[in-house]
């Protein structure tokens, strides 16, 4: 197997007097404390009550070293850091020794060795070593990461709890009965944007704690999803070696170890009518006599937005103790926000871009809301006069529609204000901050001229309110990049991307989202976890008044035939946040 060199201890102690230096003279430090982790914390994340307040054993998952360095990563949280992902290899490399074909070699799936040449092990080793750096440090923002991970872990159903400690310990202690599900983006594949991807996530992880698989998410286009998020805590959802050898070396189609499988959502199976409980129970029957696969690659992805909300209600109907809220349109499960906090942080450097951004806009977590529009989707006229996918493509002239574009702007708006006031009983005179948020950077800089009483555009936004509203934007050159272009963004750098997961990550510390058509903006309306929602726009692109019920919970009656027979009745109460 592959080593990778040690450090040497005297370059990481002059690394860290080096940062320390810069830091201080450059500035790099000077971010508002609000929004920057700046106490000492430790990763024992893994004290999680139950219904009954009861603890689950420290035993049960050996605990993380504790980090002591500060939120920009001190040197004694970056050594220690690199101890434990140096440790991590080690483990699952001795796991795999087992497993895989021998010493030098692996399996083309008919029996054939294939040599490693020196070449393939410098590009193996420069490729694994990218996607998962030593450097990480940890969480350097209050909305997410490791101080996060115990309050949300909280407030999920105990079975996915169970799954997570259970996960966590695959994770660290693998072995050769160790199987895994994979949910992939590969390259030439159809996956959708960031959204798409994850919406399904709760979905996913209920087929694996019910099939006993590890969860892992593994991406290459345009980059692995590690390049813009990493763990919170313990649950690894990253890929693994073994895995990310094969991908390299392109031998996963015929490995005797990976199975490619296309699961049933829903509709229809065969000739007979296929509703989605009986959709999991045939899923997992297939994943189920796939036992010898260590990899089973669940190819999920479906264009049916009432396919992948089926999904997610099998979820809900399995976390909630008598009524759940039914996820209709492109809404995320309510629990996503938590389940995310439990996963996902940003990797540091997309972490520090935020808080320096909001730190710049004068944001702080809870107390500013969010307005986001989409203007490249759904195109409407728009698309019609130009006959382009602007959406992935780009080229969006936004100047050829600014009027149109500034009204529904305008209305994105006076939607967030408005069930702002309505959900917090706030009046008119205390407005927070609007943070405003589209794919089009013209679009965001010409809603911040408005506000600013651009002599070009109506300064009489939202009914006179434009000396109160602070209506916030990002100011950049050029529109955000789509991730899923058809071409994979061949010669793409993942900071290309962080554009977007910036959009995203702030609209999570909103107190309150709205937002129209499509899943990105109800992504961030899903991560602020403020039950506070409200949608401005509709499919054929054109923009509704608010107050409407477009964002109204739904409670549906738990239908306990229709549970998987061997997942316990949820747990959780539902109740209005």
């Amino acid at each position: 197997m592959i080593r990778r060199p040690k450090p040497k201890t005297i370059t990481i102690i002059l690394s860290a007097i080096v940062f320390t230096i810069l830091n201080f003279f450059l500035g790099l430090n000077v971010v508002p404390k609000h929004n920057l982790v700046s106490t000492s914390f430790s990763s024992e994340w893994l004290l999680i009550a139950n219904e009954d307040k009861q603890t689950i054993s420290n035993n049960s998952i050996q605990k993380n070293v504790e980090d002591k360095g500060n939120a920009t990563g001190a040197k004694t949280s970056t050594e220690l850091k690199n101890n434990e992902d140096k440790s991590d290899l080690t483990r699952e490399k001795a796991a795999l020794k087992d497993v895989t074909p021998a010493k030098g070699n692996v399996s083309n799936g008919q029996g054939v060795q294939l040599p490693f040449d020196s070449a393939y092990k410098k590009k193996l080793q420069e490729f694994y070593e990218a996607r998962r750096p030593v450097n990480y440090t940890k969480s350097a923002l209050t909305m997410y990461g490791n101080h996060r991970v115990k309050e949300s872990m909280n407030r999920l159903p105990q079975w996915l709890r169970e799954y997570f400690v259970w996960h966590a310990e695959q994770r660290r202690n693998p072995t050769e009965n160790t199987r895994y599900l994979v949910s992939v983006c590969l390259n030439g594949g159809r996956c959708g944007g960031t959204s798409d991807r994850l919406r399904g996530l709760p979905y996913l992880l209920l087929v694996a704690y019910i099939t006993q698989r590890v969860l892992i998410i593994k991406w290459t286009k345009p980059h692995d999803l590690s390049e813009f998020l990493m763990p919170a805590g313990d649950v690894d959802w990253r890929s693994t070696f073994e895995l990310d050898e094969m991908l390299l070396d392109g031998v996963v189609a015929h490995s005797q170890s990976v199975e490619k499988f296309s699961p049933i959502m829903a509709g229809r199976c065969g000739k007979s009518s296929c509703p989605v409980h009986k959709a999991l129970q045939d899923n997992v029957r297939k994943i189920n006599t796939l036992s010898a696969k260590r990899y089973v690659i669940f190819e999920y992805y479906t264009k049916s937005i009432e396919q992948l909300n089926d999904c997610n209600n099998l979820f809900q109907l399995h976390s909630y103790r008598y009524r759940y809220p039914s996820v209709s349109k492109w809404e995320f499960v309510d629990l996503f926000g938590d389940i995310f906090r439990v996963m996902f942080e940003p990797v540091p450097r997309l972490a520090h871009a935020i808080n320096a951004t909001m730190n710049t806009l004068g944001l702080e977590e809870g107390k500013y809301v969010s307005a986001h529009v989409r203007s490249r989707y759904p195109i409407g006229k728009m698309g019609r006069k130009t006959k382009r996918n602007m959406d992935k493509e780009g080229g969006f002239d936004f100047f050829s529609m600014k009027n149109d574009f500034l009204a529904l702007g305008k209305n994105a708006v006076q939607c967030v204000i408005d069930r702002y006031n309505s959900k917090y009983d706030n009046s008119n005179s205390d407005l927070p901050p609007v943070f405003f948020v589209s794919d089009s950077h013209e679009f965001t800089s010409s809603m911040e001229t408005t506000k600013q009483g651009d002599n070009d555009t109506d300064t009489d936004i939202n009914n006179g309110w434009s000396s109160q509203l602070d209506i916030k934007g990002i100011e950049r050159n050029e529109e955000p990049l789509h991730i899923d272009r058809d071409d994979g963004w061949p010669g793409s750098q993942p900071s290309d991307f962080f554009s977007g997961f910036e959009d995203l990550l702030i609209m999570g510390g909103s107190s309150c989202v709205s937002h129209g058509v499509g899943s990105f903006g109800s992504f961030g309306a899903a991560l602020s976890m403020s039950g506070c929602r409200a949608v401005h726009r509709i499919w054929n692109s054109k923009s509704v008044s608010c107050p409407n019920d477009r964002a109204d919970t739904i409670l549906v009656d738990v239908n306990r035939t229709h549970m998987f027979g061997n997942v316990a009745i949820g747990d959780t109460n539902w109740t209005l946040v």
